[in-house]
């Protein structure tokens, strides 16, 4: 990939200008040109800048990262995260390490993060503190072009691998009386939330369907009929027009009146728009934790 110094300033968060002085001051970064005489900078760099901002980011001066080696830059780099406790709000090295297996296609090196993240925060924080944010770095890089669909289909399946794995390792509990059914509309096939909130619901004793992407919805109907649950869980992802989502909460309004509706997806969608009484809005992951704490 390619990419100009804006992109590496969207990326990674540090200033054009900053990167400027640093590629002068400390030669950081090594740009090419391409054939009209235009700077850019590669996977390498992009890769080199993300460990620079993780050692920035535990209190690393730039002054004394410019004196390092590639090598030692990799050393330090995986020192810092090996570091990072429980009480560390900022969870930038975790995060820029899966970016980085990520842009390299590394399986032994994602799995690695993520056990080494699940074993000291387990699976809810670590979605919340490291998975989410790292999903919304990755939405970053796919708005300015610098990730091919290889990138972010293998990311979300070694999440979504996770998941399951997770789900599979839960202990039952006595169950509770509220029922979930889990499921995405059609035409929606990013169902790492889903997941994610299959795994929290189980692990409190909830009951769950778990139906996955991309039902149709009489396939919906049709189990509800059957199994009576009392709640149901959706997410729009991918489809974010309007007067399309507005029909389809009206259309689960009126075929589920008994059912209480959750819908979550990125917020913009819902504002402005006519919500129907039985149907509410995820707006976090900590609203679903209020609600099953109801």
């Amino acid at each position: 990939m390619n990419y100009s110094i804006k992109d590496l300033e969207r990326i990674s968060g540090i200033k054009a200008h900053t990167l400027r002085i640093w590629e002068k001051r400390y030669s950081l970064l090594t740009p090419l040109r391409s054939d009209s005489n235009i700077r850019f900078y590669g996977d390498n760099d992009l890769i080199k800048l993300l460990n620079i901002n993780t050692l920035i980011k535990g209190g690393w001066k730039i002054s004394h990262i410019g004196k390092l080696t590639n090598e030692e830059l990799g050393f330090e780099v995986e020192r810092l995260f090996n570091q990072v406790n429980q009480d560390t709000v900022d969870c930038t090295p975790y995060i820029n390490a899966l970016v980085v297996a990520m842009l390299d296609m590394n399986e032994r090196e994602f799995e690695k993060i993520f056990s080494t993240v699940t074993t000291r925060f387990g699976i809810k924080e670590t979605m919340m503190r490291v998975i989410n944010p790292f999903l919304q770095q990755v939405g970053l890089m796919w708005t300015v072009w610098k990730v091919h669909p290889g990138h972010e289909h293998f990311a979300s399946n070694m999440i979504r691998r996770k998941l399951f794995g997770a789900i599979d390792q839960l202990i039952p509990l006595p169950p509770k009386p509220n029922k979930y059914l889990l499921y995405l509309p059609e035409g929606e096939h990013h169902e790492i939330g889903l997941l994610f909130a299959n795994y929290w619901l189980r692990s409190e004793g909830f009951d769950t369907i778990y139906l996955g992407q991309n039902v149709p919805f009489n396939a919906i109907q049709q189990v509800v009929e059957k199994n009576k649950p009392s709640s149901l869980l959706t997410f729009f992802i991918v489809n974010t027009e309007k007067e399309q989502v507005k029909s389809y909460l009206k259309l689960l309004s009126e075929n589920f009146p008994t059912q209480t509706i959750y819908v979550s997806g990125s917020q913009y969608i819902f504002a402005d728009l006519e919500i129907p009484s039985n149907i509410n809005i995820l707006t976090s992951p900590e609203t679903l934790e209020r609600i099953m704490q109801q």
